[in-house]
């Protein structure tokens, strides 16, 4: 007797990813440049949570070009750079409890292109984590101003624009939480990051059956996305 294990194929798939994972890992190294990575992180409030969750493709596409405008703007600006530099970002939709915590993951790299030159940026340093998140803040809140976003019953008085900004208001004033880690080893170690805190410890929870299904389904991703 001989067991043939069949792949369910799914994206949303731990275990039948894995293959796609690696080759995956694998192109994007081919891609790397011989210079140092940074590795940053973008993140919105959880108030935006709900909001984010019924407007899915909406929301993930202002994350996606939020982030990348910001750090464009920032990396193109003389006072810190001075010239364009290379991106692949990331969304990660989970905290380590599968919670939704929606966030990109970029790595940039550590200089850039200027007139057909390559600018080598500052080893340790590329641009200051407040003026990030400060910029990051303004553009996605300004994108989400835009957009036809739906609401779920609990909020449907949001659908009124006054009520929305107003809404939004506080968030204006909140610090939004935004990472920046200088290079550190091989660009490849940017590539295969790890989301984990507390050094990589794992830990045991017990949870129902149903709460488990319920904070899987929160990140079945719209169609279009590429998930890995």
């Amino acid at each position: 007797e001989e067991i043939a294990y069949n792949s369910c194929r799914n994206r949303h798939c731990p275990n039948c990813q894995a293959y796609a994972k690696e080759k995956w890992i694998e192109k994007e190294n081919a891609y790397l440049l011989d210079c140092p990575y940074f590795h940053i992180v973008t993140t919105i409030p959880s108030e935006l949570n709900e909001i984010v969750l019924y407007n899915q493709e909406i929301c993930y596409n202002i994350l996606f070009k939020a982030t990348s405008e910001s750090i464009l703007e920032l990396s193109g600006d003389e006072k810190w750079l001075g010239a364009k530099v290379g991106i692949t970002s990331i969304l990660h939709t989970w905290g380590q409890t599968i919670e939704f915590h929606p966030h990109i993951h970029s790595i940039v790299t550590g200089g850039g292109m200027k007139d057909s030159k390559w600018i080598n940026g500052r080893k340790e340093y590329l641009f200051k984590v407040q003026v990030l998140s400060s910029l990051f803040r303004g553009k996605f809140l300004g994108m989400l101003k835009e957009a036809e976003l739906k609401f779920p019953k609990c909020m449907q008085h949001l659908e009124s624009k006054n009520k929305f900004n107003k809404f939004l208001e506080p968030l204006y004033k909140k610090t939004w939480i935004t990472y920046i880690e200088p290079p550190k080893g091989k660009a490849e170690n940017v590539i295969e990051y790890k989301d984990y805190k507390d050094e990589g410890k794992i830990k045991l929870m017990t949870i129902s059956v149903n709460e488990f299904i319920r904070r899987f389904l929160l990140h079945v991703i719209p169609d279009g996305f590429t998930k890995i």
